[in-house]
């Protein structure tokens, strides 16, 4: 066997050096979430009870606001918990909701 058949390829040093890439440039804007609103289905599984503890804890409504929005939802099928406000709506976060019996 001859030496050239054992020898590895040559690198080229173009492949062994890489050079950092631009960042692109930015506007200053940054990209907001659409508005967004929070409706009460009524529906036959959830207790009252539960549907306003849930409402005051994950909307943060008063006790009366969050019974008059279960009180709407129940007499007329859906109900306006909240709608978010352009100066807020990017600091919202999402919160997983049990449900009473601990059964998703």
């Amino acid at each position: 066997m001859s030496q050239s058949a054992t020898q590895e390829p040559s690198r080229s040093s173009a492949a062994a050096t890489a050079t950092p890439s631009a960042r692109p440039e930015t506007t200053g804007k940054t990209d907001t979430l659409p508005p967004w609103k929070v409706l009460l289905h009524n529906d036959d599984v959830n207790e009252i009870g539960f549907v306003i503890e849930s409402l005051c804890r994950f909307a943060r409504l008063s006790v009366p606001a969050a019974t008059r929005c279960t009180v709407e939802a129940h007499k007329k099928g859906l109900s306006l918990v909240l709608a978010t406000p352009e100066s807020t709506r990017n600091s919202c976060r999402a919160t997983d909701v049990a449900s009473p019996d601990g059964v998703d």
